[in-house]
């Protein structure tokens, strides 16, 4: 199960973004605004690209057929990598959602000026490796991703300055 979201921001600079989507007091109280707990976040230079490690906690109502497999609270173990591009920034990220059977969350993000507006995309393609229920479980979890993606591109419209 795959997909993609974008958002425009209106006012803000590039840098301010990146500096916000790169900050662990930023990231963390986003997290904790959206209903995550027991957040984790590092960050290291590496060859030209910024590595951010960003794990938490998620509560979730999953569906029935999950709840033999899985507890409603799960880590999520993220890992991003970002690189400065001619008009902003880009790069990928692999969320495992730490279970069994483990789930990956995986995508590519862009940020970057057009005109006067930031444009920020994300991607994520879940992959599961279940017999039989494997499918179901991706579908629940993509579309989770798409609505947590959707609630992080509002909470950084309404306080990132």
């Amino acid at each position: 199960m795959a997909g993609k979201k974008k958002t425009t921001y209106t006012g803000l600079s590039l840098q301010a973004v990146y500096e916000a989507l790169t900050n662990e007091k930023y990231m963390t109280q986003r997290a904790i605004y959206t209903g995550e707990s027991e957040v984790s976040f590092s960050r290291e230079e590496k060859k030209g690209e910024l590595i951010v490690h960003f794990d938490r906690f998620i509560e979730s109502d999953i569906p029935k057929i999950m709840k033999k497999i899985y507890t409603p609270k799960n880590k999520l173990v993220e890992v991003q990598t970002w690189r400065k591009v001619k008009n902003g920034y880009e790069g990928e990220y692999v969320c495992d959602i730490i279970g069994k059977p483990p789930i990956v969350v995986s995508g590519k993000f862009t940020l970057k000026a057009v005109g006067k507006q930031i444009e920020h995309m994300i991607s994520y393609e879940v992959k599961v490796r279940a017999p039989l229920i494997g499918r179901q479980i991706a579908k629940f979890v993509a579309k989770e991703s798409a609505s947590g993606i959707l609630d992080d591109f509002a909470y950084n419209q309404e306080h990132i300055k």
